[in-house]
C-alpha cells in the first residue's frame, strides 16, 4: 500500500471517529463506547454525568453503585452485566434492567443495552445504551393521557 493512500484513509478514519464523537456527545440519551480493556473512547454527556472512565463491570468503585438484574429479575453479577458481556463478543438486546444508586441519592431505573463493535479490521470493543425506564415510561403515559381523549371522541362519533 503506498503511503498516501495509507495517510488519507487514516485521515478519513480520524474524521469520521471525531464526528461521531461530536454527534454522541450530544445524544439525549447515555451511550459509550469501550475499547477492549472496558476504557471510554467516546462517551454522551449523560453517560459521562453517571459513569466514571471505564464501565462498571471493570471498576469495582463504580460496581458498589450499581444493581443489574435478568430477564428472570435475578440479581446479577459484573461479569454478567451487559457491557463485560459485550466484551465477550454477547449482543445484549433488548437489555437488561438496572439501578443505578447515584452518589447525589437518586436512584435510577435504567434498561442497559449493549453490543461488540468493531472498525471493521476486527474486534475493538462496545457499545452501550442506557436508557432511563421511568422517563419512558412517563413519555409513554404523556402520549396515551394525550391520544385518549382523541380516541374516545372518535370512538363516541362513530357509535352515534
Amino acid at each position: 500500500m503506498d503511503t498516501g493512500h495509507r495517510t488519507e484513509s487514516t485521515s478519513l478514519r480520524n474524521e469520521g471517529q471525531s464526528r461521531l464523537s461530536e454527534i454522541i456527545q450530544h445524544l439525549p440519551v447515555a451511550i459509550g463506547l469501550f475499547d477492549q480493556t472496558g476504557h471510554f473512547v467516546i462517551r454522551s454527556g449523560a453517560l459521562r454525568q453517571m459513569l466514571g472512565d471505564v464501565i462498571p463491570s471493570r471498576d469495582a468503585k463504580e460496581a458498589v453503585h450499581w444493581q443489574v438484574f435478568d430477564e428472570r429479575g435475578v440479581l446479577t453479577d459484573p461479569p454478567e452485566w451487559p457491557a463485560a458481556r459485550a466484551l465477550r463478543g454477547e449482543t445484549v438486546v433488548p437489555g437488561m434492567a438496572g439501578i443505578y444508586g447515584a452518589t447525589d441519592g437518586q436512584a435510577r431505573r435504567l434498561r442497559i443495552t449493549s453490543m461488540p463493535f468493531s472498525d471493521g479490521s476486527g474486534f475493538v470493543g462496545g457499545v452501550a445504551v442506557l436508557q432511563d425506564l421511568v422517563a419512558e415510561m412517563r413519555a409513554q403515559a404523556g402520549l396515551l393521557d394525550h391520544l385518549e381523549p382523541r380516541f374516545l371522541h372518535a370512538l363516541f362519533d362513530a357509535l352515534s
